[in-house]
C-alpha cells in the first residue's frame, strides 16, 4: 500500500469572521454594518455631549475620549469590509478544489477548534483553520468542504451542517506532527 505525501500549504489562510463552520456574506455585512453604527453613534453621541457640556473649545479636549471609545467600532467594521472584499475575490477569481477534513484539535486552555483539510492543488496539501468551539462531528454532517484558491490565499467554505438525527462523521486517527515529513 503506497503512501500519499502531505504538506503543509504554503498558502495564507483567510479565515471565517464569523468564527464558525457557517458562513454567509449578508452576515459579514451585517456584523460590519452594526459594527460602524455603533462606532458612529458612540462618536456623534459624545461629540454632542462634549460640545452641549462645554462649547466647541471644549471638543478638542474630548477628542482622545472619543477616539478611544468609538475607535474600536469603526476600525472592526472597516476591517471586516476589507475582509469581506477579500474573500469575494477569492471566491469570485479563485480556483475551487475539493476539501477534506481529516483531523481536528480543541484546545482546552481556550476551548477553541482547529481543523486541518486536505486539499489536492498541485499535489497533496494541509491547512489550519480556526472555527470556534464546536467539535466537527458536533457540528458537521460530513467532512467535506469546498477550497477556493488565489493569488496566494486560501478560504474554506461550504462545510455541511449536521441537523439533528443526523450520524456522526468520523475521523483519521493519525496524528500529523510535522506536515512537511510525515505521511498517512
Amino acid at each position: 500500500m503506497k503512501r500519499i505525501k502531505i504538506c503543509k500549504s504554503k498558502y495564507k489562510v483567510i479565515s471565517n469572521p464569523l468564527n464558525s463552520y457557517r458562513f454567509s456574506l449578508p452576515s459579514c455585512f451585517a456584523a460590519a454594518i452594526v459594527a460602524l453604527i455603533i462606532g458612529a453613534a458612540i462618536g456623534i453621541g459624545l461629540i454632542v455631549g462634549q460640545v452641549l457640556d462645554g462649547g466647541w473649545k471644549s471638543l478638542r479636549y474630548g477628542i482622545v475620549y472619543i477616539l478611544i471609545l468609538a475607535g474600536p467600532f469603526l476600525f472592526m467594521g472597516l476591517q471586516q469590509i476589507l475582509w469581506i472584499r477579500d474573500v469575494k475575490k477569492i471566491i469570485t477569481n479563485g480556483e475551487q478544489v475539493d476539501g477534506k477534513i481529516i483531523k481536528y484539535h480543541k484546545t482546552a486552555s481556550n476551548n477553541r477548534t482547529t481543523i486541518y483539510v486536505m486539499f489536492n492543488y498541485h499535489f497533496e496539501q494541509v491547512c489550519e483553520i480556526g472555527v470556534g468551539r464546536k467539535k466537527p462531528e458536533k457540528a458537521l454532517a460530513s467532512p467535506y468542504c469546498k477550497v477556493f484558491i488565489f493569488d496566494e490565499k486560501i478560504f474554506v467554505k461550504d462545510f455541511e451542517l449536521r441537523k439533528k438525527g443526523d450520524p456522526e462523521i468520523e475521523f483519521l486517527e493519525r496524528h500529523i506532527k510535522h506536515m512537511s515529513s510525515d505521511y498517512l
